[in-house]
Protein backbone atom coordinates (compact mmCIF):
# COMPACT_ATOMS: atom_id res chain seq x y z
CA UNK A 1 0.00 0.00 0.00
CA UNK A 2 2.90 2.32 0.74
CA UNK A 3 4.25 1.74 -2.79
CA UNK A 4 0.88 2.50 -4.37
CA UNK A 5 0.69 5.79 -2.50
CA UNK A 6 4.20 6.70 -3.60
CA UNK A 7 3.45 5.98 -7.26
CA UNK A 8 0.25 7.99 -7.04
CA UNK A 9 2.19 10.97 -5.64
CA UNK A 10 4.85 10.71 -8.33
CA UNK A 11 2.42 10.38 -11.27
CA UNK A 12 1.99 14.14 -11.93
CA UNK A 13 5.76 14.59 -11.90
CA UNK A 14 6.28 11.74 -14.34
CA UNK A 15 3.58 13.13 -16.64
CA UNK A 16 5.31 16.56 -16.71
CA UNK A 17 8.68 14.98 -17.46
CA UNK A 18 7.20 13.00 -20.37
CA UNK A 19 5.55 16.13 -21.77
CA UNK A 20 8.84 18.01 -21.71
CA UNK A 21 10.69 15.09 -23.26
CA UNK A 22 8.22 14.82 -26.16
CA UNK A 23 8.06 18.57 -26.83
CA UNK A 24 9.53 19.82 -30.13
CA UNK A 25 13.00 21.25 -29.74
CA UNK A 26 13.14 25.04 -29.59
CA UNK A 27 15.09 26.60 -32.50
CA UNK A 28 17.87 29.00 -31.73
CA UNK A 29 16.71 32.49 -32.64
CA UNK A 30 19.20 34.49 -34.73
CA UNK A 31 18.72 38.07 -35.92
CA UNK A 32 17.44 38.21 -39.54
CA UNK A 33 20.02 38.71 -42.27
CA UNK A 34 19.21 41.70 -44.48
CA UNK A 35 20.25 41.06 -48.08
CA UNK A 36 20.58 44.04 -50.37
CA UNK A 37 19.02 43.21 -53.73
CA UNK A 38 20.76 45.90 -55.76
CA UNK A 39 24.20 47.43 -55.85
CA UNK A 40 25.13 50.92 -57.03
CA UNK A 41 26.51 49.47 -60.27
CA UNK A 42 23.16 47.77 -60.92
CA UNK A 43 21.57 51.21 -61.25
CA UNK A 44 23.49 51.86 -64.47
CA UNK A 45 21.60 49.04 -66.24
CA UNK A 46 18.12 50.18 -67.42
CA UNK A 47 16.59 46.70 -67.18
CA UNK A 48 17.42 46.60 -63.46
CA UNK A 49 15.79 49.98 -62.98
CA UNK A 50 12.71 48.79 -64.90
CA UNK A 51 12.45 45.83 -62.51
CA UNK A 52 12.69 48.19 -59.54
CA UNK A 53 9.98 50.40 -61.04
CA UNK A 54 7.73 47.38 -61.39
CA UNK A 55 8.12 46.65 -57.69
CA UNK A 56 7.67 50.20 -56.46
CA UNK A 57 6.04 52.64 -58.91
CA UNK A 58 2.83 52.89 -60.91
CA UNK A 59 3.34 54.79 -64.18
CA UNK A 60 0.17 53.80 -66.01
CA UNK A 61 -1.09 57.01 -67.59
CA UNK A 62 0.60 59.34 -65.09
CA UNK A 63 4.24 59.68 -66.17
CA UNK A 64 5.41 63.27 -66.59
CA UNK A 65 8.59 64.22 -68.44
CA UNK A 66 10.36 67.52 -68.98
CA UNK A 67 13.31 69.13 -70.70
CA UNK A 68 15.46 71.83 -69.19
CA UNK A 69 16.45 71.93 -65.52
CA UNK A 70 15.74 75.66 -65.40
CA UNK A 71 12.43 75.60 -67.27
CA UNK A 72 10.68 72.28 -67.75
CA UNK A 73 11.63 70.83 -64.37
CA UNK A 74 9.76 73.49 -62.42
CA UNK A 75 6.71 73.12 -64.67
CA UNK A 76 6.66 69.34 -64.23
CA UNK A 77 7.03 69.58 -60.46
CA UNK A 78 4.26 72.16 -60.16
CA UNK A 79 1.96 70.02 -62.32
CA UNK A 80 2.61 66.90 -60.25
CA UNK A 81 2.12 68.75 -56.96
CA UNK A 82 -1.24 70.13 -58.09
CA UNK A 83 -2.35 66.70 -59.36
CA UNK A 84 -0.88 64.54 -56.61
CA UNK A 85 -4.19 62.79 -55.92
CA UNK A 86 -4.24 61.51 -59.51
CA UNK A 87 -0.83 59.94 -59.08
CA UNK A 88 1.19 62.05 -61.55
CA UNK A 89 4.92 61.62 -61.09
CA UNK A 90 7.98 63.16 -62.69
CA UNK A 91 11.61 62.02 -62.64
CA UNK A 92 12.61 63.33 -59.22
CA UNK A 93 9.47 62.07 -57.50
CA UNK A 94 10.26 58.58 -58.82
CA UNK A 95 14.01 58.31 -58.37
CA UNK A 96 13.98 59.56 -54.80
CA UNK A 97 15.73 58.60 -51.57
CA UNK A 98 14.12 55.14 -51.61
CA UNK A 99 15.71 54.48 -55.00
CA UNK A 100 19.08 55.71 -53.75
CA UNK A 101 18.87 53.49 -50.66
CA UNK A 102 17.69 50.44 -52.60
CA UNK A 103 20.58 50.77 -55.07
CA UNK A 104 23.32 51.17 -52.50
CA UNK A 105 23.69 54.93 -52.75
CA UNK A 106 23.38 55.31 -56.52
CA UNK A 107 22.21 58.90 -56.97
CA UNK A 108 20.99 60.10 -60.40
CA UNK A 109 21.62 63.67 -59.25
CA UNK A 110 25.32 62.90 -58.83
CA UNK A 111 26.02 60.20 -61.43
CA UNK A 112 25.31 60.85 -65.12
CA UNK A 113 25.33 57.14 -65.99
CA UNK A 114 22.71 56.44 -63.31
CA UNK A 115 20.59 59.36 -64.55
CA UNK A 116 20.85 58.08 -68.12
CA UNK A 117 19.79 54.59 -67.02
CA UNK A 118 16.82 56.00 -65.09
CA UNK A 119 15.70 58.11 -68.06
CA UNK A 120 15.79 55.13 -70.40
CA UNK A 121 13.99 52.92 -67.89
CA UNK A 122 11.27 55.52 -67.28
CA UNK A 123 10.59 55.71 -71.02
CA UNK A 124 10.47 51.93 -71.29
CA UNK A 125 8.26 51.41 -68.23
CA UNK A 126 5.65 54.12 -68.82
CA UNK A 127 2.28 53.06 -70.23
CA UNK A 128 -0.85 54.81 -71.48
CA UNK A 129 -0.83 58.59 -71.69
CA UNK A 130 2.37 60.49 -70.92
CA UNK A 131 3.03 64.21 -70.67
CA UNK A 132 6.04 66.41 -71.29
CA UNK A 133 6.87 70.02 -70.51
CA UNK A 134 9.15 72.17 -72.70
CA UNK A 135 9.48 69.72 -75.59
CA UNK A 136 9.66 72.64 -78.04
CA UNK A 137 12.53 74.19 -76.09
CA UNK A 138 14.53 70.99 -75.69
CA UNK A 139 18.17 71.35 -76.60
CA UNK A 140 19.86 68.76 -78.83
CA UNK A 141 21.70 66.32 -76.62
CA UNK A 142 19.23 66.71 -73.75
CA UNK A 143 18.16 63.60 -71.86
CA UNK A 144 14.62 64.15 -73.12
CA UNK A 145 15.58 64.12 -76.80
CA UNK A 146 18.40 61.60 -76.49
CA UNK A 147 16.90 58.95 -74.20
CA UNK A 148 13.37 59.52 -72.95
CA UNK A 149 11.53 60.64 -76.07
CA UNK A 150 12.97 57.90 -78.34
CA UNK A 151 12.05 55.26 -75.75
CA UNK A 152 8.49 56.59 -75.52
CA UNK A 153 8.20 56.69 -79.32
CA UNK A 154 9.28 53.04 -79.51
CA UNK A 155 7.15 51.93 -76.55
CA UNK A 156 4.03 50.25 -77.93
CA UNK A 157 2.32 50.54 -74.53
CA UNK A 158 2.47 54.34 -74.64
CA UNK A 159 -0.65 55.70 -76.37
CA UNK A 160 0.04 59.46 -76.24
CA UNK A 161 2.89 61.86 -75.54
CA UNK A 162 1.09 65.12 -74.81
CA UNK A 163 3.16 68.29 -75.26
CA UNK A 164 1.86 70.38 -72.38
CA UNK A 165 1.21 74.11 -72.27
CA UNK A 166 3.82 76.02 -70.28
CA UNK A 167 3.04 76.26 -66.54
CA UNK A 168 -0.34 74.54 -66.84
CA UNK A 169 -1.67 72.31 -64.08
CA UNK A 170 -4.58 71.09 -66.21
CA UNK A 171 -3.90 67.58 -67.61
CA UNK A 172 -5.96 68.45 -70.68
CA UNK A 173 -4.05 71.60 -71.66
CA UNK A 174 -1.68 70.28 -74.30
CA UNK A 175 -1.85 72.58 -77.32
CA UNK A 176 1.49 71.18 -78.47
CA UNK A 177 -0.38 68.10 -79.58
CA UNK A 178 0.43 64.42 -79.40
CA UNK A 179 4.09 63.74 -80.17
CA UNK A 180 3.22 60.07 -80.52
CA UNK A 181 1.14 60.87 -83.59
CA UNK A 182 2.49 59.86 -86.98
CA UNK A 183 4.01 63.28 -87.70
CA UNK A 184 5.13 66.28 -85.74
CA UNK A 185 5.01 69.75 -87.27
CA UNK A 186 7.70 72.23 -86.19
CA UNK A 187 9.33 75.30 -87.66
CA UNK A 188 11.21 73.31 -90.30
CA UNK A 189 8.21 71.40 -91.58
CA UNK A 190 6.60 68.02 -90.94
CA UNK A 191 8.69 65.10 -89.69
CA UNK A 192 8.49 62.03 -87.48
CA UNK A 193 10.82 62.41 -84.48
CA UNK A 194 13.03 59.64 -83.18
CA UNK A 195 16.20 58.37 -84.87
CA UNK A 196 16.92 60.32 -88.04
CA UNK A 197 19.41 59.00 -90.59
CA UNK A 198 21.21 60.30 -93.64
CA UNK A 199 23.08 58.82 -96.56
CA UNK A 200 26.15 60.81 -97.54
CA UNK A 201 28.50 60.78 -100.53
CA UNK A 202 31.77 62.72 -100.29
CA UNK A 203 33.38 63.60 -103.61
CA UNK A 204 37.16 63.73 -103.64
CA UNK A 205 38.51 67.18 -104.49
CA UNK A 206 40.44 67.73 -107.68
CA UNK A 207 39.00 64.52 -109.11
CA UNK A 208 36.45 63.91 -111.89
CA UNK A 209 35.58 67.53 -112.38
CA UNK A 210 35.42 68.41 -108.66
CA UNK A 211 37.17 71.64 -107.70
CA UNK A 212 39.54 72.37 -104.85
CA UNK A 213 36.87 71.83 -102.18
CA UNK A 214 34.93 68.68 -101.28
CA UNK A 215 31.38 68.24 -102.52
CA UNK A 216 28.62 66.20 -100.90
CA UNK A 217 25.40 64.40 -101.69
CA UNK A 218 23.11 64.08 -98.66
CA UNK A 219 19.71 62.43 -98.37
CA UNK A 220 18.19 63.03 -94.92
CA UNK A 221 15.42 60.81 -93.47
CA UNK A 222 13.19 61.23 -90.40
CA UNK A 223 12.22 58.68 -87.73
CA UNK A 224 9.79 56.99 -90.14
CA UNK A 225 12.45 56.89 -92.88
CA UNK A 226 10.68 59.53 -94.92
CA UNK A 227 13.03 61.78 -96.92
CA UNK A 228 12.91 65.27 -95.43
CA UNK A 229 15.96 66.95 -96.98
CA UNK A 230 18.47 66.57 -99.78
CA UNK A 231 21.47 68.23 -101.46
CA UNK A 232 23.36 67.05 -104.53
CA UNK A 233 27.05 67.74 -105.27
CA UNK A 234 26.98 70.72 -102.92
CA UNK A 235 30.45 72.15 -102.25
CA UNK A 236 31.61 73.10 -98.78
CA UNK A 237 32.28 76.76 -98.06
CA UNK A 238 35.84 77.62 -99.10
CA UNK A 239 36.64 79.50 -95.88
CA UNK A 240 34.74 77.58 -93.18
CA UNK A 241 35.10 74.21 -94.93
CA UNK A 242 31.54 73.42 -93.91
CA UNK A 243 28.14 72.84 -95.47
CA UNK A 244 24.64 73.33 -94.01
CA UNK A 245 21.85 70.98 -95.03
CA UNK A 246 18.34 72.30 -94.42
CA UNK A 247 15.35 69.99 -94.04
CA UNK A 248 12.04 69.63 -92.21
CA UNK A 249 14.02 69.50 -88.95
CA UNK A 250 14.25 72.61 -86.77
CA UNK A 251 18.04 72.74 -87.04
CA UNK A 252 20.39 72.30 -89.97
CA UNK A 253 22.68 69.32 -90.37
CA UNK A 254 26.23 70.71 -90.43
CA UNK A 255 29.04 68.98 -92.34
CA UNK A 256 32.68 70.03 -91.91
CA UNK A 257 35.52 68.57 -93.99
CA UNK A 258 38.66 70.53 -93.19
CA UNK A 259 41.20 67.72 -93.26
CA UNK A 260 42.81 65.51 -95.86
CA UNK A 261 41.14 62.78 -97.91
CA UNK A 262 41.77 60.10 -95.31
CA UNK A 263 40.49 62.18 -92.36
CA UNK A 264 37.04 61.71 -90.84
CA UNK A 265 34.26 64.21 -91.54
CA UNK A 266 32.60 66.08 -88.69
CA UNK A 267 28.80 66.22 -88.48
CA UNK A 268 26.65 68.29 -86.12
CA UNK A 269 22.96 68.69 -85.39
CA UNK A 270 22.25 71.37 -82.82
CA UNK A 271 24.56 70.73 -79.85
CA UNK A 272 25.20 67.15 -80.94
CA UNK A 273 28.53 66.79 -82.75
CA UNK A 274 30.38 63.67 -83.90
CA UNK A 275 32.93 62.33 -86.38
CA UNK A 276 32.24 59.96 -89.23
CA UNK A 277 34.21 57.26 -87.40
CA UNK A 278 32.05 57.61 -84.27
CA UNK A 279 30.31 54.29 -83.60
CA UNK A 280 27.66 55.83 -81.32
CA UNK A 281 26.04 57.44 -84.38
CA UNK A 282 26.24 54.26 -86.46
CA UNK A 283 28.39 55.94 -89.09
CA UNK A 284 29.75 53.84 -91.94
CA UNK A 285 31.50 56.53 -93.98
CA UNK A 286 35.08 55.33 -94.61
CA UNK A 287 37.83 57.13 -92.75
CA UNK A 288 40.96 55.45 -94.03
CA UNK A 289 42.60 53.86 -97.10
CA UNK A 290 40.83 50.55 -96.47
CA UNK A 291 37.47 52.33 -96.61
CA UNK A 292 38.53 55.11 -98.92
CA UNK A 293 37.49 56.55 -102.21
CA UNK A 294 36.33 54.51 -105.17
CA UNK A 295 35.85 56.23 -108.53
CA UNK A 296 36.52 59.55 -106.81
CA UNK A 297 34.03 59.32 -103.95
CA UNK A 298 33.23 57.51 -100.71
CA UNK A 299 29.81 57.02 -99.15
CA UNK A 300 28.08 55.77 -96.02
CA UNK A 301 25.32 56.39 -93.50
CA UNK A 302 24.91 57.99 -90.08
CA UNK A 303 22.13 58.58 -87.56
CA UNK A 304 21.18 60.95 -84.74
CA UNK A 305 18.31 61.72 -82.39
CA UNK A 306 15.84 64.19 -83.85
Amino acid sequence: MFIDQTLTALLPLLTSLLTIANAAPTATTNPPTIVKRWSADDATTPSNVVTWLGDNVDLDGNAVFYSGSNVGKQMAQKFCDENEEDGYKYFWYIFDQQFIDDFGGADPNQDTEVAKSCSIAMGQYATGETRVFNDAGAAPGSFWLTYEKPELMNNADVTHIWSMNDDTTDPNKHDGGDLKASTNTVQGGSFTPGWCTFHVVQYQRNQNGIGADYQFDVQLYDGAHKKIGEVSKKAIDASSKSLSVTSALPWTLEITASGADEDPVRFAYGADSWLSNDGTHQCTLGDGPENGYEDGNREGDCGFTC
